[in-house]
């Protein structure tokens, strides 16, 4: 009857420890656990076979008890290797580095070697000598083993097992982590009572009953401990998910950036605070919607491929909040297969002031700063896009526009005045935009261009000549009523060019055109105006050499003495001579000479010629004339001009008092502190100052009396039809008054007929110069006429 029974308790140990083995995931722990059961069961197994008396021979019996007795012999390193388990897991190194000198791997290791030292030693006679039978009239009869020789081999294995549960209670009181050590401190009150009754079995009366009871009762609560701490340990995990799920929810509140999950259906698994303040909710209220319940017209989800596993989306999007307002962000988006469903989580960055500022940017990469009208690098990119689009099939036509007299403006009433013009100016340009065809550009300085799409000839004509009658009217700018009238060049695509760059050189060379025939004016560009830009690049490229090829020569022109009717003085008038272009006008190589910076080279060398000539004229005994040099605004502008003056005059050896410098109106007022300083200094040098073609410019009484002038030279055209037209005789009276009492000399150029030479005879008028008293001539030619009397000139009188 026993040996069933104590078969069927040796199974229970065995099933207990495939159960752990099962459900606790601490692979460590549970392997040392499904040991000490698995030796537990071997144990009673071992027991079970002494009472095979009458049914096994004691010869197998004897072989079978000596094997199975590996399990009750190795519970003692197992109990060691245990508490080694809990030690490694739970106490680290650095905490507390004595535990290891106590118990570590090679102490569990030498456990198992006098275990299997003893095990051993019980298959030999002297740990095993013979087996006596126990008879019983009430119980069945059993095999009791008699220990040898080496018995005390199996009582130092039990002195070992109690090394092994003092080992437990010293690293238990090492122990911080709670479950670890209340599990460790009852595992081993339970292994000490449980083995302690199991060891009663030395005693032949107790039948061996107390294993079995030992075996149940070590089994069952160690079975039981395992089981609850199993559940504390699990419990003590999901406390800690819990706290990290709780600090990731925080730290996912209180992340800026909007967080969020969907899965496959759009519907909301997770939202954090800023996400769901954006649509003026709660993550509570938004998790289980969809984005359309809360904000129709959104989507969160571009393709179904973004639900590709292990790929990283990037996308810039526009929020809409509850608000209305637009929100722009990078998303990131990741796919994240969970279980049988795909989730999608997203992380927006919120991109709204880097919009905005990239848009301020853009603005002012694009916009004029002054005007705030779109700049030349918007105005090229528009026209670039209108010409490249395939689909367009129309004309567009480009106007250059620049305001004739603005420099003037802007340097005679400062920078200031001349920037609220430029607004007034851009403003007046932007009341023509009616449509989006027509869209206003200022591209630096005085400079605005317009594109007209899908325009006809007809229609940029309308526009044109609306251009020039808004600015027929004045402008108030700070108290002053300023007139500026434009210069409008236009080219039409594709008739002008097929391309940005053509256009463009096209419509500003019709602009200029128009500036240099004329001005307040529009012009269409056409083949002419491509020869005349040919022409002029072709003049400034010769005129680069022009001195050096010794190309340049000096004509002069006499100046008649009214009084004493011989010559006074000569004008230089410089000509040109090219093998190439054959003679080159001075009226069109001088203001080319000006924009190219040429002037100055130019007018140096004229003026050292002409001052070089004069002296040599003297020195062959001819009567000392004054000798009239024509100064351009660039030149008289340059910070050397006087030094330059006196050191012509040095190197020529040419007394001052021979040399006029004539000027224009435009020189005396550009900058009337600077003129001043000039023309004083030029006085103290010696020369005479005359001012040229007086009465067609800014003709002020005031710049007159300030400023140390000798002549004035009264423009040709007051000359014309002086007999008839009365406003000329009045300008021409007013003047030679004038001259008089601010005791001027004057000088009447354009003298081509008698009638006009006899009418200034009988004035005030001092000097004459024209074709009716002399051409231009060379220096040669020139010389015939010094000394020669003009009396025959007054043969008519002038009737009045």
């Amino acid at each position: 009857m026993e040996l069933p029974i104590y078969s069927l308790i040796a199974t229970l140990p065995l099933f207990m420890g495939i159960i752990i083995l099962k459900m606790i995931d601490n692979k460590r722990l549970t392997f040392a656990l499904f040991q000490l059961f698995l030796f537990v069961s071997l144990w009673q197994f071992d027991v079970s076979l002494l009472f095979t008396y009458q049914i096994l021979p004691i010869e197998i019996m004897d072989i079978l008890f000596r094997l199975f007795r590996i399990g009750p012999i190795m519970l003692t390193p197992t109990l060691m290797y245990i508490a080694y388990t809990i030690a490694s897991l739970s106490l680290k190194d650095k905490d507390n580095i004595r535990w290891t000198i106590i118990i570590n791997k090679y102490v569990v290791i030498a456990f198992y070697l006098l275990g299997l030292i003893t095990y051993v030693v019980g298959w030999t006679k002297h740990g095993i000598a013979e087996y006596t039978i126990i008879h019983s009239e009430k119980f069945s009869n059993f095999y009791f083993p008699v220990y040898g020789s080496l018995s005390w081999v199996f009582i130092a294995n039990v002195s070992l097992f109690l090394v092994g549960a003092l080992s437990c209670v010293v690293i238990a009181w090492k122990l911080n982590n709670s479950e670890y050590k209340s599990f460790l401190v009852a595992f081993m009150v339970l292994a000490l009572l449980g083995y302690g009754i199991g060891r009663l079995n030395f005693y032949p009366e107790s039948r061996l009953y107390y294993s079995g009871v030992a075996i149940l009762f070590f089994a069952t609560t160690v079975f039981i401990l395992s089981l609850r701490f199993n559940m504390n340990m699990i419990k003590k995990v999901n406390q800690q998910l819990d706290t990290h799920k709780n600090f990731l929810q925080t730290v996912i509140d209180h992340n800026p950036n909007f967080i969020y999950a969907v899965n496959q259906e759009g519907v909301f698994t997770l939202v954090n605070k800023s996400f769901a303040e954006l649509y003026g909710s709660n993550p509570q209220a938004i998790i289980g919607k969809t984005i359309n319940t809360i904000q129709p017209n959104q989507s969160l989800i571009s393709n179904e491929d973004i639900y590709d596993v292990d790929t990283l989306h990037l996308f810039e999007e526009k929020f809409i909040q509850v608000d209305g307002q637009k929100k722009w962000v990078n998303s990131y988006k990741i796919p994240i297969k969970k279980s049988e469903d795909i989730l999608l989580l997203g992380v927006a960055t919120d991109i709204t002031a880097l919009k905005e500022q990239e848009t301020k940017i853009r603005k002012m990469a694009y916009l004029d700063d002054l005007t705030k009208l779109p700049n030349r690098r918007l105005f090229n990119n528009d026209l670039e896009l209108l010409i490249n689009n395939e689909h367009n099939q129309s004309k567009i036509g480009v106007f250059f526009i620049d305001f004739d007299r603005f420099k003037f403006v802007n340097d005679t009433l400062g920078h200031d005045i001349g920037d609220q013009l430029l607004i007034q100016l851009g403003s007046r340009l932007q009341k023509l935009v009616v449509d989006n065809k027509v869209k206003v550009y200022r591209i630096g300085g005085d400079e605005f261009t317009i594109i007209y799409a899908d325009c006809d000839y007809r229609s940029v004509e309308v526009l044109a000549k609306t251009i020039l009658d808004i600015f027929n009217q004045q402008i108030q700018v700070d108290n002053n009523s300023l007139y500026i009238t434009p210069s409008i060049g236009i080219s039409v695509y594709p008739d002008d060019g097929l391309d940005t760059k053509t256009i463009i050189k096209n419509a500003d060379a019709a602009m200029y055109h128009i500036k240099e025939t004329g001005k307040n004016n529009y012009q269409f560009f056409n083949a002419g105006i491509d020869h005349y830009l040919q022409r002029k690049l072709a003049v400034e490229k010769q005129l680069r050499s022009a001195i050096e090829n010794d190309e340049l020569t000096l004509y002069y022109q006499p100046q008649l003495d009214l009084q004493t009717m011989k010559v006074a003085g000569v004008e230089a008038l410089i000509r040109w001579d090219n093998k190439e272009l054959g003679t080159v006008s001075p009226a069109e190589f001088i203001p080319i000479a000006e924009e190219t910076n040429l002037i100055k080279t130019l007018g140096e060398w004229v003026l050292t010629e002409a001052c070089r000539q004069n002296k040599q004229w003297q020195n062959a005994g001819f009567n000392k004339i004054k000798v009239a040099v024509n100064i351009s605004i660039k030149q008289f502008n340059e910070a050397d001009f006087v030094d330059t003056v006196a050191k012509v005059l040095a190197a020529t050896n040419l007394e001052a008092t021979y040399l006029e410098l004539e000027i224009t109106e435009g020189i005396a007022i550009s900058d009337p502190q600077i003129a001043i300083n000039k023309l004083h200094q030029l006085k103290e040098l010696g020369v005479t100052i005359s001012i040229d073609d007086f009465g067609t410019g800014y003709s002020s009484l005031s710049y007159l009396q300030k400023y140390p002038i000798d002549l004035i030279k009264i423009d040709q055209s007051f000359l014309k039809g002086i007999l008839t037209n009365k406003e000329n005789t009045a300008i021409v009276v007013t003047i030679l008054s004038m001259a008089q009492h601010l005791n001027l000399d004057v000088i009447a150029e354009g003298v081509e007929t008698e009638s006009e030479f006899q009418y200034l005879l009988s004035t005030s008028c001092n000097l004459a110069q024209g074709y009716y008293i002399g051409h231009p001539q060379s220096a040669d030619e020139i010389q015939k006429e010094f000394n020669k009397s003009f009396k025959k000139l007054q043969t008519r009188e002038l009737n009045l």
